[in-house]
């Protein structure tokens, strides 16, 4: 919750203490800009001008920063509200820092393997898994027909790209 016109913070709930890794001491009677929540200035603006403009925001996607200084891609919603007649903000933050990771891999993959095929089509999709992961062994598989052996298709060890025998598929990972 926070109060207008002043833009204090008056109360914060367990799961923004949670999510953030700020306790309530660290965010009660101090504004945003003192926290340095808000990495990006003009996503913080946009955000007053749509609240004040039309009194609420749903899922406006922009970024908030932790107390450990980690930037996170987040979904903000706010509604202007009453508190004990006076006006003031009520905002719930959905993470989605995890999805929008994904989402990014994945169209880094779409975009390696775009106009190839075969081998050069899976050595460019191990390259992308190995870089989202930031992994040191990466390797794309199949499993052999009688089901004994994994064959290595693509693979890159400790940024190297390398080839593999098959190995038995028992035990491995």
């Amino acid at each position: 919750l926070v109060d207008l016109p002043g833009s204090f913070f008056t109360d914060v709930n367990e799961a923004f203490e949670r999510n953030s890794g700020f306790s309530r001491s660290d965010i009660i009677g101090k504004r945003p800009g003192e926290i340095g929540i808000f990495p990006y200035p003009d996503e913080y603006t946009h955000l007053s001008e749509e609240i004040r403009e039309r009194g609420h925001v749903s899922g406006l996607d922009m970024h908030c920063r932790a107390k450990g200084g980690e930037i996170r891609n987040v979904l903000f919603s706010s509604q202007l509200v009453d508190i004990h007649g006076q006006p003031g903000i009520l905002s719930a933050i959905e993470d989605i820092t995890r999805l929008k990771s994904a989402e990014s891999a994945m169209n880094a993959i779409v975009t390696a393997i775009v106009e190839t095929t075969g081998k050069e089509s899976l050595d460019r999709i191990t390259g992308s898994i190995r870089s989202w992961l930031s992994a040191d062994c990466v390797f794309i598989g199949t499993i052999t027909q009688d089901g004994e052996n994994l064959e290595i298709l693509s693979m890159i060890l400790d940024g190297t790209r390398v080839s593999a025998p098959p190995a038995p598929f028992a035990g491995s990972p």
